[in-house]
Order: structure tokens, then C-alpha cells, then sequence
């Protein structure tokens, strides 16, 4: 999954999958949406979330995945959608959060 060097958009709903997906998404340097509902994936949201500049939309529910939210994530400037609903994530929002000004919510 290291080559898709050009992906912009990842949906993986509904499925049996399985593995730590960020360990992949840092290499996909012109990625924006990241749909991953209903899977078994597991891992973190990693601190170099930071280094996906062009993410806009980050949904993760009903995963196996158990992490808090990086504070990194607040230099994301693009991104207007994080839906964690459902997730293994359990955490307080970084405290900068408000510096995410395209952020719905």
C-alpha cells in the first residue's frame, strides 16, 4: 500500500481488514480523505499526522483502533471533517484544537 503515491482518496468501509492503516497513510503524500468505518484496522493516529497536509476529512468508527488524538493535528489547516464516532479513540481534544478554523463542529 507504500506505492500509491498518488491516492487522494481512501473509503474503506465495511470490511474485513485488517493491520495498522497509518502506518501506510504517511506515505501517501497527496491524500485528503480518509473514510475507514466498520473494519478491523487497528494502530494509532500518529504524531506525524502532520506530514498528510492536504487531509481534510479523517472518519473513523466502529475500528480497533486505540489512540488519542495527536496535538500535531492542529497543523492541518485544510482539514474541515474528524469524525471519531464509534472508535476505540479516547481522549481529549488537543488543547489548540480552535486553530483548526476550517474544523466543523
Amino acid at each position: 500500500m507504500t506505492a500509491l503515491t498518488n491516492l487522494r482518496i481512501l473509503n474503506l468501509g465495511s470490511n474485513q481488514l485488517t493491520g495498522p492503516l497509518f502506518d501506510y497513510a504517511l506515505s501517501w503524500p497527496k491524500i485528503e480523505e480518509i473514510t475507514v468505518i466498520y473494519s478491523s484496522f487497528n494502530g494509532t493516529l500518529p504524531e506525524e499526522i502532520n506530514q498528510l497536509s492536504r487531509l481534510r476529512i479523517i472518519q473513523i468508527g466502529e475500528t480497533e483502533m486505540e489512540t488519542t488524538i495527536p496535538s500535531t493535528i492542529t497543523s492541518l489547516t485544510d482539514l474541515h471533517t474528524l469524525s471519531i464516532g464509534g472508535s476505540g479513540i479516547t481522549t481529549e481534544f488537543p488543547t489548540n484544537i480552535d486553530k483548526l478554523s476550517n474544523l466543523g463542529m
